[in-house]
């Protein structure tokens, strides 16, 4: 009853909007100067889809761009709120080490991400695993816009840019700003946006500090269960460790200070961020409290000039990208069946040494022993790069611009994680007949685990990294035919010297026939290169392969939108095909063997009323439908099957309403299908949901700027989960099989209960 009655709500003000929509249009009312109107706000400047700026309804690609108003209304904390609430994307969350999984737009990978995560242009996937790392560490006050660029941008950005660009677009209005947010689950983060702006000069500090206990999953599957934690017979010498407990803590700490001069900009991007294992293993395996970590270092410089008919950019970098070696990974296996043997009344069987069993029984007894494998694990991998882009943009008249650049860049990789293990094994006797190995007759060893030495954190030797220098070049043309109708063409070279060379080609048309009605259509190719991680950091069950070659993308998109007074709406399709993707060959190998194609439709409208009445002031609603279907063939033996882990259909609606010019409330709501999982996951599907998450926010209290608002996630309570992670394998066999578990990844993700925080800002 709560989901029908939340989406009849839901719907009902929609209704009340539209038909109020005509009402509206004749208000003779000053409208408030910080408010943008639909026609401007859906022609607002971006930057991310030529790398350079034009209006949104000209640029050459498919964009959804979230404003800073956007993100302050709807209570956003972190950027996977943001995602959550866009078409296209499937997320699988865990709140682990990869604290989430984007599947974007039909295309599932697990060992990479498939966009390019970057802020203010500057790439941030991380050097070894490709991985956007876009998990909690990013402060989002600091956030004029996030540009969403969906479908293929190889052709401007080369390597990674497969199924589109999420663009970060910083503040630089001299504005400063200081949030606090403090919540359910011990949560605390502190925002700082610090800015000082002169005619030539103009000084930022951004900051982060985040830091939570994670969502309490205890119980919430078989697997997950606390007993599966904590228990001395699983887990031996660690139960005396902080480390037992079904317990998944987060801290991160960012920092982004910049200095601005006439053209020149230099700063710095780093942040440590660190997390425990979430609900990505299941319980009885891998001690979730274990801690991963990530190490960002970005060093830049930029410098921009130019006139009206040529302007230069040019970007120089230095990155460490880092995996620190105090990332651990505590885990246990079980062999069975080591030794049999009998006992008759009164002889006993010396095990681990020092403990004895006994038959006390009258007559002769058959017995087993198991033995248990307690490991704690210290992962490392450090990655540098050194990197230079210049861009260009030309425009010797008003119907032509040229974008044109070249790119160098060298990257020194980790070629194996540098891996120090301890191993500790302990004997366990069962009667024969225990099958389910409910009664150990042996007491579980609790004695201190001794953790192996840390591997240097700062190394990078030639012993075990690898060179990659990238080199690439790009034009793409945009040339005005008539008024109303733009033609696109690019192409762009890209060389490696590990996986040589890719060209990325790239054509479209933009065509406005009537006021506010914009279509488009292009064709464009992308490509993903393997990651260090496959190409040479593998482990047994998880290997890798160093003649990968980069999986492509082509895509053919038409899209159409229109926007009159107060109402908007648009619909895009796409269909995409990806040639040499990445499968598993012989012994679990990854090669190159495989095919996958996508098709799909996204339904969009938006409806704005402003200055409806002295009590509502402001109404808005966006309403986002997509549909996917996903087919691939890992195999390469032609037969395609259902990709997995994917919902056909979502929807996604968000309704926002000023009240009295001050109070905001808006509601979050989400519609994901259920999900057929991948052919390894024994549960087969993941139960359909709808998820509602409300903010309200009181802006300029007692004074201009400060502002006190409540978020409050899943407000109605939904039961709900995500598709595990890769294999998705371990099924939900309950406590008492749990010590028999061969398999890493859990069915199916919890995902947290009614959760609330609060905020206070102050802008200034």
């Amino acid at each position: 009853m709560k989901k029908i009655y939340c989406i009849t709500l839901s719907m009902l003000l929609f209704s009340i909007a539209l038909y109020s929509q005509e009402k509206s249009e004749k208000k003779a009312v000053e409208e408030p100067p910080y408010i943008l109107s639909l026609e401007e706000l859906m022609d607002i400047s971006v930057v991310t889809a030529s790398n350079k700026d034009e209006q949104l309804s000209k640029a050459p690609a498919t964009i959804i761009v979230v404003t800073n108003e956007e993100i302050q209304e709807r209570g956003y904390l972190e950027l996977y709120d943001v995602l959550n609430d866009l078409p296209g994307f499937d997320l699988s969350r865990a709140f682990g080490d990869d604290d989430h999984y984007a599947y974007v737009r039909g295309y599932r990978k697990t060992t990479s991400d498939q966009m390019l995560l970057m802020i203010d242009g500057i790439i941030m996937n991380h050097l070894y695993n490709n991985n956007m790392n876009a998990y909690a560490q990013y402060p989002l006050s600091n956030i004029k816009q996030i540009e969403v660029v969906y479908g293929p941008a190889s052709a401007i950005y080369g390597p990674n840019a497969f199924s589109g660009v999420i663009n970060m677009i910083t503040k630089k209005d001299g504005e400063s700003d200081v949030r606090i947010s403090v919540g359910q689950n011990n949560t605390n983060i502190i925002d700082m946006h610090l800015s000082k702006k002169t005619e030539d000069l103009l000084i930022n500090f951004t900051g982060r500090l985040y830091q939570s206990d994670g969502p309490d999953f205890s119980g919430r599957t078989s697997m997950m269960e606390e007993e599966l934690f904590t228990d001395p017979y699983l887990w031996g010498a660690f139960s005396q460790t902080n480390f037992t407990g079904n317990k998944s803590p987060t801290a991160s700490n960012f920092i982004h200070p910049t200095i601005s001069f006439k053209g020149l900009t230099v700063g710095n991007i780093g942040f440590f961020h660190e997390s425990g294992l979430g609900s990505e293993f299941a319980g009885g395996t891998t001690l979730n409290a274990g801690t991963w970590q990530f190490k960002e270092n970005t060093t830049y410089a930029k410098y921009e000039t130019g006139n009206d008919n040529l302007t230069s950019k040019t970007l120089i970098k230095y990155r460490r990208s880092d995996i620190p070696g105090s990332s651990t990974f505590l885990w246990r296996w079980l062999s069975q069946d080591v030794d049999s043997f009998t006992l008759n009344p009164g002889e006993q069987y010396v095990v681990n040494g020092s403990d004895t069993v006994t038959n006390t029984t009258g007559n002769s007894q058959d017995y087993t022993t198991d033995v248990n494998y307690q490991y704690a694990d210290y992962w490392q991998a450090n990655n540098a790069s050194y990197s230079l882009f210049q861009d260009f943009a030309y425009t010797p008249n008003d119907k032509v611009t040229i974008n044109f650049g070249l790119k160098y860049e060298r990257r020194v990789l980790n070629r194996d994680y540098v891996i120090n293990t301890n191993e500790v094994a302990h004997t366990y006797v069962f009667a024969a007949e225990d099958i389910d190995r409910n009664n150990p007759l042996n007491p579980a060893v609790t004695g201190s685990f001794p953790f192996p030495a840390r591997p240097d954190d700062a190394t990078i030797d030639q012993h075990n990294h690898n060179t990659l220098v990238d080199r690439g070049a790009y034009l793409q043309t945009r040339w005005e035919i008539m008024s109303n109708l733009t033609f696109f063409g690019g192409l762009r070279f890209d060389h490696n010297s590990v996986w040589k060379e890719v060209y990325s080609p790239r054509i479209g048309l933009v065509y406005q026939p009537i006021p506010g009605l914009v279509t488009k259509a292009f064709w464009g190719t992308a490509f993903l290169e393997p990651s260090a991680r496959i190409l040479y950091g593998g482990w047994q069950g998880s290997l890798s392969n160093d003649n990968l070659v980069p999986e492509k993308m082509r895509t053919f998109e038409v899209s159409g939108s229109y926007t009159k007074g107060n109402f908007s709406g648009g619909l895009n399709a796409f269909y995409n095909t990806a040639p040499d993707a990445i499968g598993q060959g012989a012994g679990k190998v990854p090669i190159n063997l495989g095919e996958r194609r996508m098709t799909g439709a996204e339904l969009s409208g938006k409806l704005l009323i402003r200055n409806y009445s002295s009590f509502l002031s402001r109404l808005r609603a966006d309403l986002y439908v997509s549909y996917i279907k996903s087919e691939e063939d890992l195999t390469g033996d032609g037969s395609f099957v259902e990709t997995g882990n994917m919902a056909p259909v979502k929807v996604r609606f968000i309704l926002t309403s000023y009240l009295m010019d001050n109070l905001v409330v808006s509601f979050q709501n989400r519609y994901i299908s259920e999900i057929k999982t991948v052919s390894t996951n024994p549960l087969g599907t993941i139960d359909a949901h709808f998820v509602s998450d409300v903010n309200i926010q009181y802006k300029n209290l007692l004074t201009d700027g400060l502002s006190f608002g409540v978020k409050i996630y899943n407000w109605m309570n939904v039961d709900y989960f995500h598709p595990g992670y890769r294999a998705g394998d371990a099924g939900e066999q309950g406590v008492n099989h749990a010590l028999f578990n061969t398999s890493w990844y859990s069915s199916r993700l919890p995902q947290p209960e009614r959760t609330i925080m609060f905020n206070i800002g102050y802008n200034f």
